[in-house]
């Protein structure tokens, strides 16, 4: 078990490929968790990110072959963030708390199932949600609980998703979808 607890803006990168077990990230306030650019694969399980201010948990450009699963990731700016990645699973994890719970934008194949997203959308400003999909194409958001976050799931410009057998409940607004980039 590692234990990183960063005062400042320490964060985690990884490039080429890992394998992430029972790690716990708290407290890097500016910085990613983790962060990765042209990652290969990345499985992250059993980790704990918190208290991450306004920075993301974790924040991948560029990735292929992800999967994330029984992970927490409270109380920072952005949970997750996928940016031009592909092939993604998020699973049996939670994403409280943060700014705004999970983004992908221009991203492909992905995956988010039996997650629990909820209170996302702290502070003012900006398109707060619980998961974003933006300028993305097939997108499956299944059977997770998607609860009190200012906007569920904010979908824009994005062909092929799917939003199925989720509990969407007691959001500012359940599903807003829009043509913004």
């Amino acid at each position: 078990v590692a234990v990183v607890d960063a005062a400042e803006s320490t964060r985690i990168l990884f490039s080429d490929e890992g394998d992430v077990t029972r790690l716990t990230v708290k407290r890097t306030r500016l910085g990613s968790g983790l962060f990765g650019n042209s990652v290969t694969r990345l499985n992250i399980t059993d980790s704990s990110l918190a208290g991450n201010g306004y920075g993301e948990g974790i924040e991948l450009f560029d990735a292929v072959n992800v999967t994330i699963s029984d992970t927490v990731v409270t109380d920072g700016g952005r949970g997750l963030r996928f940016l031009d990645s592909s092939d993604i699973v998020v699973s049996s994890s939670r994403i409280s708390g943060n700014i705004q719970g999970i983004d992908f934008e221009r991203s492909r194949n992905v995956t988010v199932s039996g997650n629990v997203i909820e209170r996302n959308g702290r502070g003012t400003g900006g398109i707060r949600h619980g998961v974003l999909v933006s300028v993305s194409d097939s997108v499956e958001l299944v059977a997770n609980e998607i609860l009190n976050n200012t906007r569920g799931v904010v979908l824009g410009n994005s062909p092929n998703v799917t939003v199925s057998g989720n509990l969407i409940r007691d959001n500012g607004e359940g599903v807003y979808a829009t043509d913004y980039d």
